[in-house]
């Protein structure tokens, strides 16, 4: 199976003029706000080909919560993958990822002990990007680079509990959602407008 880059994100909207049904003239184009949202996957899958169920359930949840509640388009590479079910190996996912990480407007990582979450840490620092750093406060192990993001590019962190890796679909409704929404607003309308 062969993935082009822009197959990850969908396709930019052309203006219409509703009164004549008909595009607009000056062929203005607008695109909904991309975010790359970075999860963990491989300390996630419990066998080869089968990604942790509560992590999938969360991952669906937040992704619904942007796509659908916020009109974001979102690159998620476990969903990509079908949640382990079509793993891509290494040549193939990295070149795709980093074309996704080119292409957003705004990163959301939860960066835990991925050591591929912390790679597309460093692509996006390295390449500007706003980063939403959301961090579980009792993994164990952290990173004082990752919680140092903020002191190099534009990143702010949101501390949450779970019970799981992930926050649950009431932690993300209660205490997540609308700051992160928030955060890609004010992060991505200039991105967006230098782009045009």
């Amino acid at each position: 199976m062969t993935i082009s880059p822009s197959q990850t994100w969908g396709e930019e909207k052309e203006m219409i003029d509703f009164k004549n049904s008909a595009p607009l003239r000056h062929s203005l184009r607008i695109r909904p706000t991309r975010v790359f949202l970075a999860t963990p996957i491989t300390p996630l899958l419990i066998s080869p080909t089968q990604f942790d169920p509560v992590a999938a359930e969360s991952i669906v949840s937040i992704t619904e919560s942007l796509r659908l509640g916020a009109g974001f388009e979102v690159f998620c590479a476990i969903e990509r993958e079908k949640f382990g079910k079509e793993l891509m190996d290494a040549k193939t996912c990295t070149p795709i990822d980093l074309d996704g990480m080119r292409e957003a407007d705004v990163v959301v990582a939860f960066p835990d002990s991925s050591y591929g979450v912390h790679v597309e840490l460093g692509w996006a620092s390295a390449l500007g990007k706003p980063i939403m750093l959301l961090m579980h406060k009792r993994v164990f192990y952290r990173s004082p680079l990752v919680e140092g993001l903020p002191t190099v590019t534009k990143a702010e962190t949101i501390w949450y509990e779970s019970d799981h890796v992930l926050p649950s679909k009431l932690t993300w409704k209660k205490d997540i959602e609308a700051k992160v929404i928030d955060f890609i607003n004010r992060n991505s309308a200039n991105r967006r407008a230098q782009d045009e």
